[in-house]
Protein backbone atom coordinates (compact mmCIF):
# COMPACT_ATOMS: atom_id res chain seq x y z
CA UNK A 1 0.00 0.00 0.00
CA UNK A 2 1.68 3.64 -1.06
CA UNK A 3 2.50 6.01 2.05
CA UNK A 4 -0.19 8.43 0.13
CA UNK A 5 -3.00 6.26 0.91
CA UNK A 6 -2.41 5.59 4.30
CA UNK A 7 -2.10 9.45 4.94
CA UNK A 8 -5.58 10.01 3.51
CA UNK A 9 -7.02 7.22 5.44
CA UNK A 10 -4.82 7.21 8.90
CA UNK A 11 -7.92 5.06 10.20
CA UNK A 12 -7.68 1.99 8.52
CA UNK A 13 -5.24 0.08 8.98
CA UNK A 14 -2.72 -2.04 6.38
CA UNK A 15 -3.75 -5.20 7.18
CA UNK A 16 -7.21 -4.77 6.53
CA UNK A 17 -6.56 -3.15 3.05
CA UNK A 18 -8.00 -6.06 0.89
CA UNK A 19 -7.41 -6.42 -2.94
CA UNK A 20 -10.61 -7.03 -4.72
CA UNK A 21 -10.38 -10.07 -7.58
CA UNK A 22 -12.33 -7.73 -10.10
CA UNK A 23 -9.93 -4.87 -10.00
CA UNK A 24 -6.98 -3.29 -9.74
CA UNK A 25 -7.62 -1.29 -6.52
CA UNK A 26 -8.20 -2.02 -2.91
CA UNK A 27 -11.23 -1.08 -1.17
CA UNK A 28 -9.86 2.20 0.49
CA UNK A 29 -8.34 3.47 -3.08
CA UNK A 30 -11.81 3.16 -4.69
CA UNK A 31 -13.22 4.95 -0.99
CA UNK A 32 -11.05 7.95 -1.61
CA UNK A 33 -11.55 8.26 -5.83
CA UNK A 34 -15.71 8.09 -5.45
CA UNK A 35 -15.12 10.49 -2.21
CA UNK A 36 -13.45 13.04 -4.32
CA UNK A 37 -15.05 12.83 -7.62
CA UNK A 38 -18.80 12.17 -6.45
CA UNK A 39 -21.43 15.29 -5.16
CA UNK A 40 -20.92 15.89 -1.72
CA UNK A 41 -23.91 14.57 0.55
CA UNK A 42 -25.26 12.21 -1.80
CA UNK A 43 -25.73 8.30 -2.01
CA UNK A 44 -24.85 5.64 -4.69
CA UNK A 45 -26.69 3.37 -6.40
CA UNK A 46 -26.09 0.35 -6.72
CA UNK A 47 -25.81 -1.82 -9.93
CA UNK A 48 -27.02 -6.05 -10.60
CA UNK A 49 -25.50 -7.60 -13.43
CA UNK A 50 -28.53 -6.51 -15.45
CA UNK A 51 -27.37 -2.65 -14.97
CA UNK A 52 -30.30 -2.25 -13.21
CA UNK A 53 -30.43 -0.17 -10.13
CA UNK A 54 -30.35 -1.86 -7.03
CA UNK A 55 -30.95 0.91 -4.80
CA UNK A 56 -29.57 4.01 -3.06
CA UNK A 57 -26.93 3.07 -0.36
CA UNK A 58 -24.18 5.15 1.22
CA UNK A 59 -20.25 5.37 -0.40
CA UNK A 60 -19.43 3.12 2.53
CA UNK A 61 -21.72 0.73 2.31
CA UNK A 62 -21.49 0.32 -1.28
CA UNK A 63 -17.91 -0.45 -1.11
CA UNK A 64 -17.69 -2.66 1.69
CA UNK A 65 -20.38 -4.90 -0.08
CA UNK A 66 -17.79 -5.30 -3.18
CA UNK A 67 -20.92 -4.33 -5.85
CA UNK A 68 -20.85 -2.49 -8.58
CA UNK A 69 -21.95 1.28 -7.80
CA UNK A 70 -22.74 4.21 -9.59
CA UNK A 71 -22.07 8.08 -8.49
CA UNK A 72 -23.37 11.67 -9.50
CA UNK A 73 -20.40 13.81 -10.51
CA UNK A 74 -19.30 16.47 -9.24
CA UNK A 75 -19.87 19.99 -11.36
CA UNK A 76 -16.05 20.71 -12.02
CA UNK A 77 -15.27 17.00 -13.28
CA UNK A 78 -16.02 15.74 -16.60
CA UNK A 79 -16.71 12.19 -17.29
CA UNK A 80 -16.91 10.15 -20.75
CA UNK A 81 -18.22 7.25 -21.28
CA UNK A 82 -17.60 5.68 -24.89
CA UNK A 83 -18.95 2.24 -25.66
CA UNK A 84 -17.94 2.20 -29.14
CA UNK A 85 -14.39 0.75 -29.92
CA UNK A 86 -14.23 2.75 -33.23
CA UNK A 87 -14.33 6.00 -31.03
CA UNK A 88 -11.28 4.86 -29.28
CA UNK A 89 -8.61 6.56 -31.06
CA UNK A 90 -10.86 9.92 -30.92
CA UNK A 91 -10.89 9.39 -26.82
CA UNK A 92 -7.22 9.26 -26.74
CA UNK A 93 -6.98 12.88 -28.80
CA UNK A 94 -9.50 14.47 -26.45
CA UNK A 95 -7.45 13.29 -23.96
CA UNK A 96 -4.16 14.69 -25.67
CA UNK A 97 -6.06 18.12 -26.10
CA UNK A 98 -6.80 18.19 -22.20
CA UNK A 99 -3.04 17.56 -21.52
CA UNK A 100 -2.39 20.44 -24.17
CA UNK A 101 -4.44 22.55 -22.31
CA UNK A 102 -2.94 21.63 -18.66
CA UNK A 103 -5.05 19.16 -17.17
CA UNK A 104 -4.41 15.93 -15.94
CA UNK A 105 -7.29 13.03 -17.85
CA UNK A 106 -6.78 10.05 -16.76
CA UNK A 107 -8.58 7.11 -19.19
CA UNK A 108 -9.57 3.83 -18.14
CA UNK A 109 -10.66 0.74 -19.11
CA UNK A 110 -14.41 0.18 -17.66
CA UNK A 111 -14.57 -3.85 -17.98
CA UNK A 112 -15.68 -4.68 -21.64
CA UNK A 113 -13.98 -4.77 -24.75
CA UNK A 114 -13.10 -1.48 -26.48
CA UNK A 115 -15.13 0.50 -23.25
CA UNK A 116 -13.40 3.36 -22.07
CA UNK A 117 -14.17 6.15 -19.57
CA UNK A 118 -12.09 9.60 -19.38
CA UNK A 119 -12.03 11.75 -16.25
CA UNK A 120 -10.82 14.82 -15.73
CA UNK A 121 -10.87 17.80 -13.14
CA UNK A 122 -11.91 21.17 -15.11
CA UNK A 123 -12.09 24.36 -12.87
CA UNK A 124 -12.84 26.65 -15.14
CA UNK A 125 -16.77 26.49 -16.00
CA UNK A 126 -16.39 27.83 -19.47
CA UNK A 127 -13.93 25.48 -20.76
CA UNK A 128 -15.59 22.51 -18.55
CA UNK A 129 -18.72 23.41 -20.85
CA UNK A 130 -16.76 24.18 -24.26
CA UNK A 131 -15.13 20.24 -23.61
CA UNK A 132 -18.43 18.48 -22.60
CA UNK A 133 -19.79 20.31 -25.42
CA UNK A 134 -16.88 19.02 -27.84
CA UNK A 135 -17.00 15.71 -26.15
CA UNK A 136 -21.12 15.68 -26.97
CA UNK A 137 -20.08 16.74 -31.03
CA UNK A 138 -17.67 13.34 -30.61
CA UNK A 139 -20.55 11.59 -29.90
CA UNK A 140 -19.29 10.48 -26.27
CA UNK A 141 -21.79 10.23 -23.70
CA UNK A 142 -21.12 12.95 -20.86
CA UNK A 143 -22.03 11.95 -17.75
CA UNK A 144 -23.84 14.58 -15.65
CA UNK A 145 -26.44 15.38 -13.39
CA UNK A 146 -29.23 12.03 -13.07
CA UNK A 147 -26.54 10.61 -15.54
CA UNK A 148 -24.37 8.41 -13.05
CA UNK A 149 -21.27 6.83 -13.97
CA UNK A 150 -18.97 4.06 -12.26
CA UNK A 151 -16.15 5.65 -10.29
CA UNK A 152 -12.77 5.11 -11.50
CA UNK A 153 -10.78 1.24 -10.35
CA UNK A 154 -14.69 0.44 -9.16
CA UNK A 155 -15.95 -3.60 -9.47
CA UNK A 156 -17.51 -4.36 -12.47
CA UNK A 157 -21.15 -5.83 -12.63
CA UNK A 158 -19.53 -8.85 -14.46
CA UNK A 159 -16.54 -8.34 -12.48
CA UNK A 160 -13.96 -8.15 -15.66
CA UNK A 161 -10.56 -6.30 -14.77
CA UNK A 162 -10.43 -2.59 -14.67
CA UNK A 163 -7.39 -0.79 -15.41
CA UNK A 164 -5.87 2.66 -16.56
CA UNK A 165 -4.91 2.56 -20.24
CA UNK A 166 -1.41 2.45 -21.42
CA UNK A 167 0.31 4.52 -24.24
CA UNK A 168 -1.08 7.66 -22.44
CA UNK A 169 2.29 10.27 -22.38
CA UNK A 170 2.50 12.91 -19.29
CA UNK A 171 0.10 11.19 -18.00
CA UNK A 172 0.80 10.81 -14.22
CA UNK A 173 0.31 7.16 -12.49
CA UNK A 174 -2.92 7.20 -10.74
CA UNK A 175 -1.92 6.34 -7.63
CA UNK A 176 0.22 9.64 -7.45
CA UNK A 177 -3.23 11.35 -8.92
CA UNK A 178 -5.24 9.95 -5.83
CA UNK A 179 -2.56 11.72 -3.48
CA UNK A 180 -3.08 14.47 -5.63
CA UNK A 181 -6.70 14.92 -5.27
CA UNK A 182 -7.12 14.09 -1.94
CA UNK A 183 -4.20 17.13 -0.80
CA UNK A 184 -5.43 19.57 -3.41
CA UNK A 185 -9.51 19.25 -1.24
CA UNK A 186 -7.63 19.71 1.81
CA UNK A 187 -5.67 22.90 0.38
CA UNK A 188 -9.06 24.18 -0.62
CA UNK A 189 -10.61 22.96 2.57
CA UNK A 190 -8.38 25.07 5.01
CA UNK A 191 -8.12 28.11 2.57
CA UNK A 192 -11.52 28.00 2.41
CA UNK A 193 -12.10 28.20 6.59
CA UNK A 194 -8.87 30.81 7.01
CA UNK A 195 -10.79 32.99 4.64
CA UNK A 196 -14.32 32.81 6.50
CA UNK A 197 -12.14 33.75 9.68
CA UNK A 198 -10.13 36.21 8.95
CA UNK A 199 -12.77 37.84 6.08
CA UNK A 200 -10.12 38.21 3.63
CA UNK A 201 -10.99 36.78 0.35
CA UNK A 202 -7.20 36.54 -1.02
CA UNK A 203 -6.35 34.88 1.86
CA UNK A 204 -4.09 31.54 0.43
CA UNK A 205 -1.52 29.05 2.04
CA UNK A 206 2.21 29.77 1.22
CA UNK A 207 2.94 29.13 -2.38
CA UNK A 208 -0.64 29.38 -3.54
CA UNK A 209 -2.23 32.42 -5.37
CA UNK A 210 -5.81 33.90 -4.25
CA UNK A 211 -7.12 32.69 -7.89
CA UNK A 212 -6.63 29.05 -6.32
CA UNK A 213 -10.19 27.68 -6.43
CA UNK A 214 -11.54 27.24 -2.64
CA UNK A 215 -14.74 28.00 -1.67
CA UNK A 216 -16.40 31.26 -1.47
CA UNK A 217 -16.24 33.20 1.56
CA UNK A 218 -19.50 34.81 1.59
CA UNK A 219 -23.03 33.43 1.07
CA UNK A 220 -24.91 33.93 -2.00
CA UNK A 221 -27.68 36.48 -2.02
CA UNK A 222 -26.65 38.77 1.04
CA UNK A 223 -26.51 41.29 -1.45
CA UNK A 224 -29.87 42.96 -2.63
CA UNK A 225 -30.33 43.28 -6.59
CA UNK A 226 -32.70 45.58 -7.88
CA UNK A 227 -36.30 44.76 -8.80
CA UNK A 228 -36.19 47.07 -11.83
CA UNK A 229 -37.93 50.56 -12.56
CA UNK A 230 -41.28 49.62 -12.98
CA UNK A 231 -41.25 47.65 -9.50
CA UNK A 232 -39.70 50.25 -7.47
CA UNK A 233 -42.18 53.22 -8.71
CA UNK A 234 -44.47 50.24 -7.53
CA UNK A 235 -43.61 50.03 -4.36
CA UNK A 236 -42.67 53.51 -3.92
CA UNK A 237 -45.52 55.65 -4.65
CA UNK A 238 -48.29 52.51 -4.03
CA UNK A 239 -51.27 51.97 -5.53
CA UNK A 240 -55.13 52.65 -4.79
CA UNK A 241 -56.95 51.07 -2.05
CA UNK A 242 -58.59 47.57 -2.69
CA UNK A 243 -55.63 47.03 -4.90
CA UNK A 244 -52.75 47.37 -2.18
CA UNK A 245 -52.78 43.30 -1.24
CA UNK A 246 -52.58 41.91 -4.97
CA UNK A 247 -50.16 44.60 -5.30
CA UNK A 248 -47.58 43.33 -2.54
CA UNK A 249 -47.69 39.62 -3.38
CA UNK A 250 -46.74 40.39 -6.92
CA UNK A 251 -43.67 42.38 -5.70
CA UNK A 252 -43.06 39.74 -3.28
CA UNK A 253 -43.48 36.77 -5.79
CA UNK A 254 -40.65 39.51 -7.84
CA UNK A 255 -38.14 39.43 -4.95
CA UNK A 256 -38.01 35.88 -4.35
CA UNK A 257 -36.96 35.86 -8.22
CA UNK A 258 -34.34 38.31 -7.73
CA UNK A 259 -33.17 36.22 -4.63
CA UNK A 260 -34.20 38.80 -2.05
CA UNK A 261 -34.68 37.40 1.65
CA UNK A 262 -37.78 37.84 3.69
CA UNK A 263 -35.76 40.23 6.02
CA UNK A 264 -35.21 42.46 2.92
CA UNK A 265 -38.27 42.75 1.61
CA UNK A 266 -39.89 43.31 4.73
CA UNK A 267 -37.52 46.57 5.20
CA UNK A 268 -37.97 47.57 2.10
CA UNK A 269 -42.40 47.74 2.34
CA UNK A 270 -42.62 49.05 5.52
CA UNK A 271 -40.20 52.01 4.61
CA UNK A 272 -42.44 52.93 1.48
CA UNK A 273 -45.86 53.78 0.00
CA UNK A 274 -47.00 50.55 -0.71
CA UNK A 275 -46.36 49.09 2.83
CA UNK A 276 -48.94 51.31 4.31
CA UNK A 277 -51.20 48.21 3.88
CA UNK A 278 -48.64 46.01 6.30
CA UNK A 279 -48.61 48.99 8.61
CA UNK A 280 -52.34 48.75 8.81
CA UNK A 281 -51.67 45.32 11.19
CA UNK A 282 -51.48 45.41 14.81
CA UNK A 283 -47.51 45.52 15.81
CA UNK A 284 -44.81 44.10 14.40
CA UNK A 285 -45.30 40.43 15.48
CA UNK A 286 -48.32 40.68 13.09
CA UNK A 287 -47.02 42.75 9.75
CA UNK A 288 -44.10 40.08 9.71
CA UNK A 289 -46.66 37.09 9.87
CA UNK A 290 -48.35 38.98 6.89
CA UNK A 291 -45.05 39.55 4.64
CA UNK A 292 -44.49 35.62 5.96
CA UNK A 293 -47.71 34.24 4.45
CA UNK A 294 -47.06 35.98 1.19
CA UNK A 295 -43.73 35.16 1.02
CA UNK A 296 -44.13 31.19 1.37
CA UNK A 297 -46.84 31.42 -1.43
CA UNK A 298 -44.55 32.58 -3.64
CA UNK A 299 -41.84 30.58 -2.96
CA UNK A 300 -43.85 27.66 -3.48
CA UNK A 301 -44.95 29.45 -6.72
CA UNK A 302 -41.45 29.96 -7.60
CA UNK A 303 -40.39 26.32 -6.67
CA UNK A 304 -43.52 25.14 -8.92
CA UNK A 305 -43.05 27.40 -11.94
CA UNK A 306 -39.54 28.56 -12.23
CA UNK A 307 -39.13 31.93 -13.93
CA UNK A 308 -37.33 31.29 -17.11
CA UNK A 309 -35.04 34.83 -17.55
CA UNK A 310 -35.66 36.28 -21.43
CA UNK A 311 -36.54 33.68 -24.48
CA UNK A 312 -36.27 32.91 -27.61
CA UNK A 313 -37.04 36.63 -28.66
CA UNK A 314 -34.25 37.76 -25.92
CA UNK A 315 -31.63 35.16 -26.68
CA UNK A 316 -31.85 36.20 -30.66
CA UNK A 317 -31.78 39.39 -29.57
CA UNK A 318 -29.06 39.12 -27.73
CA UNK A 319 -27.24 37.15 -30.67
CA UNK A 320 -28.13 40.22 -33.15
CA UNK A 321 -26.47 42.32 -30.90
CA UNK A 322 -23.07 40.31 -30.66
CA UNK A 323 -23.10 40.26 -34.07
CA UNK A 324 -23.47 43.78 -34.11
CA UNK A 325 -20.73 44.08 -32.00
CA UNK A 326 -18.44 41.99 -34.45
CA UNK A 327 -19.61 44.12 -37.43
CA UNK A 328 -18.72 47.51 -35.78
CA UNK A 329 -15.36 49.35 -36.90
CA UNK A 330 -14.22 49.91 -32.83
CA UNK A 331 -11.00 52.15 -32.27
CA UNK A 332 -7.94 50.86 -32.32
CA UNK A 333 -6.56 52.26 -28.97
CA UNK A 334 -9.95 52.48 -27.11
CA UNK A 335 -12.01 50.03 -28.91
CA UNK A 336 -11.54 47.25 -26.96
CA UNK A 337 -11.87 48.64 -23.78
CA UNK A 338 -15.40 50.01 -24.70
CA UNK A 339 -16.25 46.69 -26.24
CA UNK A 340 -15.08 44.83 -23.36
CA UNK A 341 -17.66 46.95 -21.29
CA UNK A 342 -20.40 46.09 -23.46
CA UNK A 343 -19.84 42.99 -23.55
CA UNK A 344 -20.22 43.14 -19.83
CA UNK A 345 -23.45 44.87 -20.70
CA UNK A 346 -24.84 41.95 -23.43
CA UNK A 347 -24.08 39.66 -20.84
CA UNK A 348 -26.12 41.40 -18.31
CA UNK A 349 -29.17 41.36 -20.64
CA UNK A 350 -28.63 38.06 -21.47
CA UNK A 351 -28.88 36.18 -17.83
CA UNK A 352 -31.91 39.37 -16.85
CA UNK A 353 -33.80 38.77 -19.73
CA UNK A 354 -34.11 42.56 -20.22
CA UNK A 355 -32.73 45.31 -22.43
CA UNK A 356 -32.99 47.67 -19.53
CA UNK A 357 -31.34 46.64 -16.93
CA UNK A 358 -29.16 47.59 -13.35
CA UNK A 359 -25.52 47.53 -13.61
CA UNK A 360 -22.95 49.67 -11.21
CA UNK A 361 -19.33 50.92 -12.35
CA UNK A 362 -17.87 48.98 -9.72
CA UNK A 363 -19.61 45.36 -10.26
CA UNK A 364 -18.76 46.33 -14.15
CA UNK A 365 -15.36 46.80 -13.55
CA UNK A 366 -15.17 43.02 -11.28
CA UNK A 367 -16.49 41.56 -15.05
CA UNK A 368 -14.15 43.17 -16.93
CA UNK A 369 -11.39 43.41 -14.95
CA UNK A 370 -10.77 47.04 -15.68
CA UNK A 371 -10.42 50.09 -12.96
CA UNK A 372 -14.17 51.40 -12.40
CA UNK A 373 -13.16 54.80 -13.83
CA UNK A 374 -12.00 53.31 -16.88
CA UNK A 375 -15.61 51.87 -16.88
CA UNK A 376 -16.99 55.23 -16.18
CA UNK A 377 -14.98 56.63 -19.49
CA UNK A 378 -15.90 53.76 -21.46
CA UNK A 379 -19.89 54.55 -20.73
CA UNK A 380 -19.15 58.14 -22.00
CA UNK A 381 -17.79 56.79 -24.98
CA UNK A 382 -21.21 54.40 -25.99
CA UNK A 383 -23.32 56.79 -25.23
CA UNK A 384 -21.96 58.84 -27.98
CA UNK A 385 -21.62 56.57 -30.24
CA UNK A 386 -25.35 55.42 -29.64
CA UNK A 387 -24.61 51.55 -27.91
CA UNK A 388 -25.58 52.95 -24.36
CA UNK A 389 -28.63 55.02 -23.69
CA UNK A 390 -28.79 55.97 -19.64
CA UNK A 391 -32.28 55.01 -17.88
CA UNK A 392 -31.70 56.34 -14.48
CA UNK A 393 -29.04 57.94 -12.98
CA UNK A 394 -28.15 55.95 -9.62
CA UNK A 395 -28.70 59.15 -7.25
CA UNK A 396 -31.80 59.12 -8.59
CA UNK A 397 -33.11 56.19 -7.36
CA UNK A 398 -34.61 55.15 -4.23
CA UNK A 399 -33.18 51.87 -2.94
CA UNK A 400 -31.04 50.78 -5.05
CA UNK A 401 -27.43 52.15 -6.21
CA UNK A 402 -26.56 51.21 -9.48
CA UNK A 403 -28.06 52.97 -12.69
CA UNK A 404 -30.00 51.88 -15.45
CA UNK A 405 -29.00 51.25 -18.75
CA UNK A 406 -30.49 49.75 -21.95
CA UNK A 407 -28.39 48.05 -25.13
CA UNK A 408 -29.32 49.42 -28.73
CA UNK A 409 -27.82 49.35 -31.97
CA UNK A 410 -25.30 52.20 -33.22
CA UNK A 411 -25.71 54.21 -36.05
CA UNK A 412 -26.65 51.86 -39.71
CA UNK A 413 -23.99 53.74 -41.34
CA UNK A 414 -21.75 52.85 -38.46
CA UNK A 415 -22.74 49.17 -38.15
CA UNK A 416 -23.97 46.45 -40.90
CA UNK A 417 -25.92 44.59 -38.45
CA UNK A 418 -29.31 45.75 -37.32
CA UNK A 419 -32.12 45.08 -35.20
CA UNK A 420 -33.17 43.55 -38.75
CA UNK A 421 -30.56 40.80 -38.98
CA UNK A 422 -30.59 37.85 -36.82
CA UNK A 423 -27.64 35.82 -36.74
CA UNK A 424 -25.38 33.36 -34.26
CA UNK A 425 -22.72 34.33 -31.78
CA UNK A 426 -19.02 34.72 -32.83
CA UNK A 427 -16.91 31.76 -32.51
CA UNK A 428 -15.05 31.85 -29.29
CA UNK A 429 -17.50 34.74 -27.38
CA UNK A 430 -18.02 32.35 -24.49
CA UNK A 431 -14.68 31.73 -23.74
CA UNK A 432 -13.66 35.27 -24.31
CA UNK A 433 -16.53 36.39 -21.81
CA UNK A 434 -15.98 33.59 -19.15
CA UNK A 435 -11.91 34.78 -19.17
CA UNK A 436 -11.98 38.08 -19.67
CA UNK A 437 -11.55 39.27 -15.68
CA UNK A 438 -9.05 36.70 -14.96
CA UNK A 439 -5.58 38.15 -13.78
CA UNK A 440 -3.31 36.85 -16.46
CA UNK A 441 -5.66 39.07 -19.14
CA UNK A 442 -5.62 42.06 -17.18
CA UNK A 443 -3.70 45.29 -17.08
CA UNK A 444 0.01 44.63 -17.07
CA UNK A 445 -0.73 41.10 -17.69
CA UNK A 446 -1.60 39.83 -21.31
CA UNK A 447 -4.11 42.06 -22.51
CA UNK A 448 -7.75 41.78 -23.79
CA UNK A 449 -6.44 41.87 -27.44
CA UNK A 450 -4.50 38.57 -26.27
CA UNK A 451 -7.19 37.12 -25.19
CA UNK A 452 -9.41 37.54 -27.98
CA UNK A 453 -6.67 35.93 -30.10
CA UNK A 454 -6.21 32.58 -27.55
CA UNK A 455 -10.33 32.58 -27.20
CA UNK A 456 -10.74 31.75 -31.24
CA UNK A 457 -7.56 28.82 -31.09
CA UNK A 458 -9.19 25.75 -30.72
CA UNK A 459 -7.30 22.67 -28.51
CA UNK A 460 -8.18 19.75 -31.28
CA UNK A 461 -7.89 21.93 -34.95
CA UNK A 462 -5.13 24.10 -35.56
CA UNK A 463 -5.84 27.23 -37.37
CA UNK A 464 -3.72 29.65 -39.49
CA UNK A 465 -2.73 33.72 -38.55
CA UNK A 466 -4.11 34.57 -41.63
CA UNK A 467 -7.56 32.91 -40.84
CA UNK A 468 -7.23 34.77 -37.38
CA UNK A 469 -6.40 37.87 -38.87
CA UNK A 470 -9.73 37.46 -40.86
CA UNK A 471 -11.63 37.14 -38.13
CA UNK A 472 -10.65 39.14 -35.69
CA UNK A 473 -9.85 41.78 -38.09
CA UNK A 474 -6.43 42.71 -37.25
CA UNK A 475 -3.12 42.72 -39.80
CA UNK A 476 -1.21 39.54 -39.52
CA UNK A 477 1.80 41.32 -37.94
CA UNK A 478 -0.26 42.40 -34.80
CA UNK A 479 -1.92 38.75 -34.99
CA UNK A 480 1.70 36.60 -34.97
CA UNK A 481 2.85 39.51 -31.98
CA UNK A 482 0.10 38.15 -29.60
CA UNK A 483 0.51 34.74 -31.01
CA UNK A 484 4.11 35.07 -29.90
CA UNK A 485 3.74 36.27 -26.81
CA UNK A 486 0.87 33.71 -26.24
CA UNK A 487 3.86 30.75 -27.11
CA UNK A 488 6.27 32.21 -24.71
CA UNK A 489 3.95 31.65 -22.01
CA UNK A 490 3.14 28.02 -22.68
CA UNK A 491 -0.57 28.98 -23.72
CA UNK A 492 -0.38 28.15 -28.00
CA UNK A 493 1.24 25.42 -29.79
CA UNK A 494 2.65 25.98 -33.19
CA UNK A 495 1.72 22.56 -35.01
CA UNK A 496 2.39 21.74 -39.13
CA UNK A 497 -0.67 22.83 -40.31
CA UNK A 498 -1.02 25.57 -38.37
CA UNK A 499 -1.46 27.33 -34.24
CA UNK A 500 -3.19 24.92 -31.41
CA UNK A 501 -4.48 26.04 -28.05
CA UNK A 502 -2.66 25.49 -25.05
CA UNK A 503 -2.26 25.96 -21.45
CA UNK A 504 -5.69 26.42 -20.33
CA UNK A 505 -5.58 25.03 -17.11
CA UNK A 506 -2.46 27.01 -16.36
CA UNK A 507 -3.54 30.96 -16.33
CA UNK A 508 -2.55 31.08 -12.51
CA UNK A 509 0.81 30.52 -13.37
CA UNK A 510 0.50 32.69 -16.81
CA UNK A 511 -0.54 35.60 -13.95
CA UNK A 512 1.77 35.14 -11.14
CA UNK A 513 4.26 34.88 -14.35
CA UNK A 514 3.26 38.22 -14.74
CA UNK A 515 3.30 39.90 -11.68
CA UNK A 516 -0.76 40.41 -11.58
CA UNK A 517 -1.89 37.68 -9.67
CA UNK A 518 -4.48 38.01 -7.21
CA UNK A 519 -5.43 41.72 -8.34
CA UNK A 520 -8.68 40.94 -8.89
CA UNK A 521 -9.16 39.45 -5.52
CA UNK A 522 -7.84 42.92 -4.42
CA UNK A 523 -9.73 44.91 -6.33
CA UNK A 524 -13.26 43.09 -4.89
CA UNK A 525 -11.82 43.73 -1.32
CA UNK A 526 -11.24 47.40 -2.18
CA UNK A 527 -15.10 47.92 -3.99
CA UNK A 528 -16.29 46.10 -0.94
CA UNK A 529 -14.84 48.80 1.31
CA UNK A 530 -15.57 51.77 -0.99
CA UNK A 531 -19.26 50.69 -0.93
CA UNK A 532 -19.26 50.61 2.90
CA UNK A 533 -17.60 53.82 3.38
CA UNK A 534 -20.15 55.25 0.40
CA UNK A 535 -23.47 53.73 3.01
CA UNK A 536 -21.76 55.23 5.95
CA UNK A 537 -21.31 58.51 4.15
CA UNK A 538 -24.89 58.82 3.13
CA UNK A 539 -26.22 57.88 6.35
CA UNK A 540 -24.33 60.59 8.25
CA UNK A 541 -25.51 63.27 5.36
CA UNK A 542 -29.09 62.02 6.26
CA UNK A 543 -28.40 62.83 9.81
CA UNK A 544 -26.96 65.85 9.60
CA UNK A 545 -29.50 67.35 7.16
CA UNK A 546 -32.25 65.99 9.63
CA UNK A 547 -30.50 67.41 12.88
CA UNK A 548 -30.23 70.90 10.76
CA UNK A 549 -33.87 70.31 9.34
CA UNK A 550 -34.78 70.03 13.19
CA UNK A 551 -33.23 72.82 14.54
CA UNK A 552 -34.52 75.41 12.14
CA UNK A 553 -37.97 74.37 13.17
CA UNK A 554 -36.79 75.09 16.88
CA UNK A 555 -35.84 78.26 15.98
CA UNK A 556 -38.39 79.48 13.34
CA UNK A 557 -40.88 81.60 15.16
CA UNK A 558 -44.48 81.34 15.89
CA UNK A 559 -47.03 82.60 13.61
CA UNK A 560 -47.13 86.28 14.25
CA UNK A 561 -50.29 87.81 16.24
CA UNK A 562 -51.94 90.42 15.03
CA UNK A 563 -52.32 92.77 17.96
CA UNK A 564 -55.86 94.44 18.51
CA UNK A 565 -56.01 98.19 18.37
CA UNK A 566 -59.02 98.84 20.41
CA UNK A 567 -60.52 102.75 19.36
Amino acid sequence: MPQSVAALSPTVRARRFNTLPDTRADRTEILVWARALMVPGTKVMLIDADNHSLGRVPLEAAVRSRSAFAIEVRADWLAVDSDNPELHQKLLELGTALRRDGMHPFVLRSGQSGHAHLWVQIAEPALLAEYKQRAKELDFDVREGAKLCRPPMSPHRHGRPLAVLGAQTETQPWRAALEEIGRERRRQEIEATWRRITGDPAWSLPGRTSASPAAPTKPAGTRRRPLGRKWEGLIRYGVPPGQRHQAIQSVTLCAVNAGWTEAQLFAVLINNKLGEKVLEQSGEAAQRQYISLGWKKAVARVAARPSVPGGPQVHAEVARLRAAMEAYPWKPRSGTTDRTVLEAHVGIVASSGRREHDASVRHLAEATGFDWSTVSRAHGRLRKSGWLVPVTGAERRGFATSACWKVTYPRSKDCAVTATHATEAPGGYEMCVALTAHDAFRRHGLGKDTLRVWSHLDAMASVKATALAHTLNRSRRTVYDHLEKLLKYGLAVKGQSGWLRAGAATLDAVAEARGVAGVGAAQKVKHRLDRKTRKDNREMMLRVKEIRTGSKEAEMPAEPVQAVVSR
